[in-house]
């Protein structure tokens, strides 16, 4: 039995057609915000890796940055 069959006529098959349309459009946009999310925390992890390899670089693991501003650190 189709949809005409069932008495939802073509109107019932417009209905159809717009929520399937709605669900097309809420699926693309929850996956493009995953996409989102995970280049942000991809760049998030890289800044925090560098930030990370500077620090053992120029103190050799001694000092960590806590700020942008040298003003922090100690004085040897």
């Amino acid at each position: 039995m189709n949809r005409l069959q069932r008495g939802g006529g073509v109107a019932g098959i417009r209905r159809y057609g717009a929520v399937q349309t709605l669900v097309t459009f809420i699926t693309m946009a929850i996956a493009e915000w995953r996409k989102l999310v995970g280049e942000v925390r991809d760049a998030l992890s890289s800044h925090r890796r560098h930030r990370d390899a500077a620090e053992r670089e120029l103190f050799h693991g001694r000092y960590k940055l806590m700020s942008k501003n040298d003003d922090d650190l100690p004085v040897v």
